[in-house]
C-alpha cells in the first residue's frame, strides 16, 4: 500500500490526527519514521490506538467501497440510477418494476423517485401479470412483486433460461437457444416444444397469450419469423427474409426491422420496419419518414404504440427516442441527443435505456412514464 494512497484513504475516515498518524506508524514500521523516544506505557496506548484505528478503518472501507461490498454480499447504499443497465422493465397495476443490472429490483410509481426493493441475483426477470419469475442455475423461482413468498417453480439437470410465463405455461431453453421446452403450471408436465434435431435452429423473440414468436434459421441459413402456438405447437410463418432487431408484439401483430435498401454490409443497418398478423397476413411496411433516421436501432411495444431508438448518424451514434403510433403514422420525440441505446424496453405505460455514451461520456440509464 503506498503512503499518498493511504492518506487519501485517511482522509474520508473521521478519526483524530494521533489516531492517523499511529495507522501510518503501524504499516510503514516506526524505523522509518523519526522521532522522539516515548515512555513504555505511551507506546502501549499508542500501540492499542493504532489497532482500534486499523479495524476502524477496515470496517469503514469495507462499507465505502463498492466492491468489497459486493464480495462480502452487503447491502449496497444509495443506488445511482444512471450507471447500471437494466435487465428487465415490467409494469404491474400502474408500476413499474426495473431490474438493474446490479441485480437491484426497484419500484416506480408514476414520476416520483425509484425506491429500492431488494435484490435478486439473477439476469432476467418475466412476469405474468401478477408474480416475477427469474432462473437461478438449474432452478427457476416464482416471488411476488415485494420480493417475498418465494417458491421453486422447477428444476433441471443443467442451467436454464426463461423466455415466456403465461398463466399456463413458462417457456424456457437449456444453453444457446438449446431444447425450448414447456413447463405445465397446473400439471408440472414438461414437453420439448420443437422436435431435439429442430430446437438449436430456432430464437425466441416474443411471447403474448398462447402465442410466442421465433427466428428460423433454416439448414441453407435462410431465415423465416415465425409464430408458434403454445398450446398445441402449431406453426405459422410469418415473414421471409433476415430479420434485424428483436421483433416485438404489439396489438395483435409482429413488428420487426429489416435492412432495406441500400444495403450496407459494413454497418448492417436497419432501415425498415414492418408489422404482420398473427395469422401471417397483412404483411405490411410502416412509413418512417415523419422523422429523420439513418438506422433504427430498437424497437419496443408501449400497448398498441411502439417506442423506436433511431439513429439519426449511425457512424456517430447520435439519434432520438420516440413514441409512435402505427395506426395514424404520428410520433412523439421522448428522449433527444441520445448515443448508442443497448437496452430498450418499455410497457403500457413506462419505458426505460441504457444509453452506453459516445467518446467520453459515460453510459447512462433512463426509466419513466412513455406518455406525460
Amino acid at each position: 500500500m503506498e503512503l499518498e494512497m493511504l492518506k487519501n484513504d485517511l482522509q474520508r475516515i473521521r478519526l483524530g490526527d494521533e489516531a492517523k498518524h499511529c495507522i501510518v506508524q503501524t504499516v510503514l514500521g516506526r524505523e522509518g519514521i523519526r522521532e522522539p523516544e516515548k515512555p513504555r506505557h505511551v507506546l502501549w496506548l499508542a500501540t492499542a490506538a493504532s489497532l482500534l484505528a486499523i479495524l476502524v478503518v477496515g470496517v469503514s472501507l469495507l462499507f465505502l467501497l463498492p466492491g468489497l461490498r459486493d464480495r462480502f454480499g452487503l447491502a449496497a447504499g444509495p443506488a445511482d440510477f444512471f450507471a447500471d443497465r437494466y435487465f428487465a422493465l415490467i409494469e404491474l397495476d400502474g408500476s413499474a418494476y426495473v431490474h438493474q443490472g446490479n441485480g437491484t429490483l426497484h419500484r416506480l410509481d408514476g414520476t416520483g423517485p425509484l425506491r429500492e426493493i431488494g435484490r435478486l441475483k439473477t439476469g432476467q426477470l418475466l412476469s405474468d401479470g401478477q408474480d416475477l419469475f427469474y432462473a437461478q442455475g438449474r432452478r427457476a423461482y416464482q416471488v411476488a412483486p415485494d420480493l417475498t413468498g418465494r417458491t421453486r417453480l422447477l428444476r433441471e439437470a443443467e442451467t436454464i433460461e426463461l423466455d415466456d410465463v403465461t398463466s399456463a405455461f413458462v417457456l424456457y431453453h437449456f444453453g444457446n437457444h438449446d431444447r425450448y421446452t414447456l413447463f405445465d403450471r397446473q400439471t408440472g408436465e414438461k414437453r420439448p416444444l420443437f422436435p431435439d434435431t429442430e430446437a438449436k435452429r430456432y430464437t425466441f423473440q416474443d411471447g403474448f397469450g398462447d402465442v410466442a414468436v421465433f427466428v428460423h434459421a433454416a439448414a441453407d441459413n435462410e431465415e423465416r419469423l415465425v409464430a408458434v402456438r403454445l398450446s398445441d405447437g402449431q406453426e405459422t410463418e410469418l415473414a421471409a427474409g433476415p430479420i434485424r432487431g428483436r421483433a416485438v408484439i404489439s396489438d395483435g401483430n409482429v413488428y420487426f426491422t429489416r435492412t432495406g435498401e441500400p444495403v450496407d454490409r459494413t454497418y448492417d443497418r436497419a432501415r425498415e420496419l414492418w408489422f404482420v398478423g398473427f395469422d401471417g397476413t397483412g404483411l405490411s411496411q410502416l412509413d418512417l419518414s415523419g422523422i429523420p433516421y439513418d438506422s433504427i436501432r430498437a424497437i419496443a411495444a408501449s400497448g398498441r404504440e411502439l417506442v423506436i431508438a433511431a439513429d439519426e448518424n449511425v457512424l456517430s451514434h447520435q439519434g432520438k427516442i420516440y413514441r409512435y403510433d402505427p395506426k395514424d403514422g404520428t410520433f412523439v420525440l421522448l428522449q433527444d441527443r441520445v448515443g448508442l441505446i443497448d437496452r430498450l424496453f418499455a410497457t403500457e405505460h413506462y419505458y426505460s435505456f441504457y444509453d452506453l455514451g459516445i467518446g467520453d461520456v459515460a453510459g447512462k440509464a433512463f426509466v419513466g412514464p412513455v406518455r406525460d
